[in-house]
């Protein structure tokens, strides 16, 4: 799930004085943001591969879930009058950001101005060695014992391509299949997120358990075409029925036992598709909300604040906020009042968090309209007045419903209830807390998204047995 809008400043950090020495760039960079609105840090890892002129490189931001984000222009250009430094920038269009500033060789150091939404602060990279991939002992390694078909196809509704793999088990089918859809954001085909692959573990998983997966780029993402802001949750409904109908045409598919896993956001996706879909065979719910999507980013905002020591006092000064800013986006139609009004309640909202805080600046008008965007896209608009629970009441097929006890993004004991009063009506119904899990169903210890990263466990493996074990019981011939 998405989290609430916060503006970061970056403060600065010391370097030593550049010196003689070929600049080179390659290798890992760390830094320190402090965020001025709760006086929070969060880390910050600049990766670069390769060597000049043809460097790569990715920005993570691990405590808030942003791993490996691509820098989409990188220059490194050497500086005559100061031998051993290179003046270097790059930009992130992604967060609508950029980076200007000095490399020296020895020591090696990397500082300059790192400006997004129109404020630029000073920033400082120390040197932290070569940069390793980030592998996790869950990841599958080559070669499989199944096939692994790479594809793409047409979304019908839209004309956009999808691009996606299929992973098929060895033997003879035809065999059960499922169609894996990703939670919100921008998400790979294995849905990428701090350095963990989830749906390749599942995929892998499933797979080798002789269930077909078909697991896809969203929209803009990979291999896949589209625009991912303009749509909202029923538009990627869309592209799951495609994939449904893809892959009932392969021979190795029984088209009678195709069925749906989708996380998060995906769930809600599974059960909108399901209950328009009369022949998807079974549904798997992941961490999925069953109340409206306001009430969910309230309840993930007070539950993650609180697990980070937030003072009761802020997070219900932060409910009240966001209340305010929810309910000019409901009920005022007009684009340039509700901005306007967004605009003064969003200032406000920022006086108040910084008040303690000496010498913050005020927040840039740049940093105001990027946060204004964000909250009157198609998709935020939609998923805050989705109710799930219609759709869940016409959800007849088998269902599995799991939610992690420690999830801090979807409550488990309040939307695992919603869910089985919907579907009190489908006798097919099996919905668990699972003890010590977490929104992405990682054992966790207070299940605040600042673990997600330092976890070497992408996912349970007791999810993954109950998941296997109960589309095989369900999928048998």
């Amino acid at each position: 799930m998405r989290h609430a809008l916060i503006v970061i400043h970056l403060l600065a950090m010391p370097i030593s004085a550049a010196s003689e020495g070929p600049p080179e760039l390659a290798g890992r960079w760390e830094g320190t943001l402090q965020v001025l609105e709760d006086q929070s840090t969060l880390k910050l890892v600049l990766r670069v591969t390769g060597k000049a002129p043809d460097y790569e490189a990715k920005l993570d931001s691990p405590e808030q879930g942003a791993l490996g984000l691509w820098i989409d222009t990188l220059s490194v250009t050497p500086i005559p009058s100061a031998p051993g430094t290179a003046q270097v920038r790059w930009t992130l269009k992604k967060l609508g950001a950029s980076f200007e500033g000095v490399l020296s060789s020895s020591p090696k150091a990397l500082t300059g101005k790192f400006t997004q939404a129109g404020s630029a602060m000073p920033l400082a990279f120390a040197y932290a060695g070569a940069d390793a991939s980030v592998r996790r002992p869950q990841d599958p390694q080559k070669p499989y014992p199944y096939e692994e078909i790479t594809l793409a196809y047409k979304n019908p509704a839209t004309g956009g391509t999808l691009a996606g793999t299929l992973t098929l088990p060895k033997g003879k089918g035809p065999f059960p299949a499922v169609v894996l859809i990703t939670g919100s954001g921008p998400q790979d085909r294995d849905a990428t997120i701090m350095g963990h692959r989830p749906f390749l573990v599942i995929a892998d998983h499933l797979t080798r358990l002789g269930v077909a997966v078909l697991r896809v780029d969203d929209r803009s993402v990979g291999g896949s075409s589209g625009n991912l802001d303009t749509a909202t949750t029923a538009d990627f409904a869309t592209d799951v029925e495609a994939g449904l109908a893809l892959l009932r045409t392969r021979a190795e598919v029984d088209p009678k036992r195709v069925g749906l896993l989708g996380h998060s956001e995906g769930a809600l996706v599974a059960g909108l598709v399901a209950s328009r879909t009369p022949d998807v065979a079974f549904v798997v719910l992941l961490g999925g909300p069953a109340v409206p999507g306001k009430q969910i980013v309230l309840a993930q905002t007070a539950l993650i604040s609180r697990a980070q020591g937030v003072p009761e006092a802020v997070v219900a000064e932060q409910r009240r906020d966001q209340e305010t800013l929810f309910g000019i986006i409901e009920t005022m139609k007009e684009p340039a009042s509700r901005d306007q009004a967004l605009d003064a309640a969003i200032r406000a909202a920022y006086e108040r968090q910084i008040k303690a805080i000496p010498g913050a600046p005020p927040i840039a008008d740049a940093a105001v309209r990027q946060q204004i965007r964000g909250l009157v896209t198609p998709w935020f608009r939609y998923f805050l007045s989705y109710d799930p629970r219609p759709a869940l009441t016409k959800v007849s097929c088998p269902t599995l419903a799991l939610i992690g006890e420690k999830d801090l993004q979807v409550p488990a004991d309040e939307n695992l209830a919603e869910t089985r009063t919907a579907m009190a009506k489908n006798t097919n119904l099996t919905s668990r807390k699972l003890p010590g899990l977490n929104h992405l169903f990682q054992t966790a210890k207070t299940g605040s998204p600042k673990e997600y990263a330092g976890l070497d466990e992408t996912f349970a493996p007791t999810a993954l047995a109950m998941i296997g074990d109960w589309i095989l019981m369900h999928m048998k011939r």
